[in-house]
């Protein structure tokens, strides 16, 4: 458990010692699946005087965590949030039974719009979930070293938590308060009605609760378990079913087994409470994780949730051989504390298929220590570190002092391979975790791979899996999953195709020797959107046969090699890159007899000179077959020659522009000693990348900035844009040409850049 990096407040010319008061209080924190962050703060982040308090939300990317975001200011005490699966929208939960819940603005890092919100007046909210929308894909342990995707990963069965009209996933949340009061809240998609709620008590007779955790079961249900507390009490557990009918939505909690804690009444005279309750996983209604306190120290138990065989009386034994079956909660382990427990946090989703799933029981103290327990081998302590342990010896210790500060929460990411920590002045700690299936220090590169194949199937974020690999086994990677690639069939690889270059191009840019390659991928990946588009504007008028359109035809095979661009209507056979641009030359000069002004300019040298049919009859001499190899050295030395001259017949804009950076994930990562010293609103100098391309002999350099979506020229120095958080790319925040083609290409990059990365709204200062 490597701490990779802090996040700090500024300090002031005050002593910090002397500014706890004004920070001090229980944040908390939450990791979305596109790897966003969000926290909360008792005061503003730029206050030093604690003129704000109060109780701030703020979102961040954990590949730019300087650059916050103030979604909203709460004036009472938030005491739940989370993300919603597919990392889009945050609920958020307070002291007095508000509960709000916000989504991303046009997709958005640092734009957010409340959806709706309800209150359940008098009733503090202890724990808050997501509906699920049944959605689960696990890697088959048995057949892991398969080559193909589809019997590699299954679609697993798992029952969406609220079904609407037609069998489709709603969305919503569900709630537990202190009082014992279970709610439900559905988004409703009307702009009148926006929401609508539902309340209920989780059993025959309310109850006070003090801590609560929630999980999914696979037919549709939520597992609920509770705590009053006490040691002396029971830890309660309870099913609750939430169905929407019409406009309105009814819940229903049924009571299940619940148990004693293996310590039972303290035999001393020590006050032991129960403070954590946390299912291991998420998805598995099976296992929890719980922890007390006392004067002395805590302890932390894991309890399972099992089938038992229990004797009946003869007279009531059925005339089968198989005996009755319960189900009870089994006591598994338990890992005794020297201080207090102050945070818990468990896997988000098993990847693998295999029972019980291997995951991590991570916890932290409050001597400012954090443990990392493995389950499955009785909670044996794996890896632990320290806010006091973890500074750089070069930096002086009354900067970062921690002595006065402890981990007030935590949450781990859903591939399980970074830890975020916040503290009580809100300042975040990211860790680096070693995921559940491998072993030894590091990552191995089968894991690595099958992390990123799963990334590439279930379309979840891999910024995490970046920041946990070496240098040295990138390059191997990247041919690793190139091998993978190519054998799948060709659907799985034209439906994937775009996702994996995505990350084909972010494993490159890791690597100073790889930002060529990485430009290479991210110009393919352009122009085969850019063929896409191209083929879905296209529309069939009169036609023999309609078996075909026009998109159909000209991506038939072809036998021979054509190089005058008038005689085609269809190509394309070989050299996948190459044929779709012969392809969009082809698009080009058909909508440019049909209309001229379809033509894109070309400055020339001369007027006579035909842009379109050169470059297709260059193209189309490197998709030709192979001939004897004397020949082909022959034909090579000629185009080459003839592409050497196309500078001096035609101005070329430099394809792609190198963007300069100041990220965690970049080159400049392997080269800082960790642990890493940010500070909010602060961008690090140590961070700034520049990559070197090798530029066309030749070229035009405007020294501009090229909007990366519509290739436009933004100036020098743009003064709003749109830039993304993970490849620093700009783009426009919006198009003033807004025909129904821009609008369709607009709209393929609305929710995240070409890279797959956030979009954040950048204003030049």
């Amino acid at each position: 458990m490597d701490l990779l990096y802090t996040v700090n407040r500024k300090t002031s010319s005050k002593s910090f010692s002397n500014q706890d008061c004004l920070y001090d209080g229980q944040s908390l924190c939450s990791l979305s699946s596109r790897n966003i962050a969000v926290f909360t703060t008792m005061t503003e982040l730029d206050d030093n005087i604690g003129k704000t308090r109060g109780c701030h939300v703020y979102v961040t990317d954990l590949n730019m965590p300087w650059h916050t975001h103030k979604i909203f200011s709460n004036k009472h005490s938030i005491t739940a949030l989370e993300w919603d699966l597919p990392g889009d929208k945050l609920v958020v939960a307070d002291v007095v039974g508000n509960v709000q819940l916000w989504m991303l603005k046009d997709h958005v890092l640092n734009d957010w719009i409340l959806i709706g919100s309800n209150c359940f007046p008098g009733e503090h909210i202890l724990g808050v979930s997501w509906f699920h929308n049944g959605k689960k894909t696990g890697l088959v342990t048995e057949k892991k070293d398969s080559f193909h995707y589809s019997e590699k990963f299954n679609h697993l069965l798992f029952a969406p938590s609220v079904r609407q009209f037609g069998g489709k996933a709603a969305e919503g949340v569900l709630v537990v308060s202190t009082t014992g009061m279970v709610g439900a809240i559905i988004i409703t998609k009307d702009l009148q009605v926006p929401i609508c709620y539902s309340t209920e008590s989780l059993g025959s007779t309310r109850h006070r609760i003090t801590a609560v955790d929630l999980c999914y079961g696979k037919n549709g249900h939520f597992l609920v378990a509770v705590s009053s507390g006490s040691i002396c009490l029971p830890i309660r557990c309870y099913r609750v079913l939430v169905r929407r009918n019409d406009d309105k939505c009814t819940i229903t909690s049924q009571a299940l087994p619940s148990f004693f804690l293996q310590d039972g009444a303290p035999k001393d005279n020590t006050c032991t409470i129960v403070t954590h309750l946390k299912f291991v996983v998420r998805e598995d209604a099976d296992s929890l994780v719980i922890a007390a306190n006392s004067e002395n120290g805590g302890f932390v138990e894991v309890w399972e949730l099992r089938e038992k065989s229990q004797p009946v009386h003869k007279l009531f034994q059925p005339k089968s051989l198989e005996p009755f079956k319960t189900v009870v909660w089994q006591y598994q382990s338990q890992y005794r504390c020297q201080s207090p427990v102050t945070a818990i946090a468990t896997t988000k989703l098993s990847i693998v298929t295999t029972l019980p799933p291997p995951s991590y029981v991570i916890i932290a103290l409050a001597d400012s220590s954090v443990h990392c327990l493995n389950r499955l081998e009785c909670l044996k302590e794996v890896t632990f570190s320290s806010l006091n342990m973890g500074w750089r010896q070069d930096e002086p210790n009354s900067k970062y002092f921690k002595s006065s500060v402890s981990i007030s929460h935590m949450d781990i990411s859903w591939l399980g391979c970074v830890l975020l920590a916040c503290d009580t002045h809100g300042n975040l700690y990211l860790y680096k975790l070693l995921p559940d299936g491998t072993t030894g220090t590091s990552m191995t590169l089968n894991y690595a791979c099958t992390l990123l194949e799963y990334c590439l199937v279930t379309g979840l974020d891999w910024l995490d899996i970046l920041l946990c690999l070496r240098s040295s086994m990138i390059e191997t990677l990247c041919e690793r999953l190139d091998v993978s690639f190519n054998r799948q069939s060709q659907p799985t690889q034209q439906y994937h195709y775009v996702q994996f270059l995505c990350i084909k191009t972010s494993l490159y840019r890791m690597l100073v020797s790889g930002q060529s390659k990485a430009g290479d991928l991210s110009s393919l990946l352009m122009i085969h959107s850019v063929a896409t588009a191209f083929k879905s504007l296209l529309r069939p008028s009169d036609m023999i046969s309609h078996d075909k359109g026009p998109a159909e035809s000209l991506a038939a095979v072809i036998t021979d090699v054509i190089t005058d661009v008038d005689k085609v209507y269809e190509l394309l056979k070989d050299h996948k890159a190459l044929n779709t641009v012969r392809e969009l030359l082809v698009i080009i000069r058909i909508w440019g007899l049909l209309r001229p002004l379809c033509l894109p300019v070309f400055l020339r040298s001369a007027d006579s000179l035909d842009v379109l049919a050169l470059l297709f009859r260059l193209l189309s001499k490197l998709v030709q077959p192979n001939g004897d190899t004397q020949q082909q050295a022959q034909v090579d030395d000629g185009l080459i020659d003839d592409c050497c001259l196309l500078p001096n017949q035609i101005m070329i804009p430099q394809l792609h522009q190198g963007n300069s950076i100041t990220a965690i994930v970049s080159p400049v990562l392997f080269y800082q000693n960790l642990p890493l010293q940010l500070e909010y609103g602060v961008e690090p100098e140590q961070l700034f990348f520049t990559p070197e391309m090798n530029p066309v002999e030749g070229c035009m350099h405007s020294g501009q900035i090229v909007d990366t979506i519509r290739h436009l020229y933004l100036g020098k120095q743009p003064l709003l844009v749109k830039q993304c958080t993970r490849c620093g790319g700009k783009a426009q925040v919006q198009n003033m040409t807004r025909t129904a083609a821009v609008r369709a290409w607009d709209q393929r990059w609305t929710r995240a850049c070409r890279c797959g990365g956030t979009w954040r709204i950048h204003k030049a200062c």
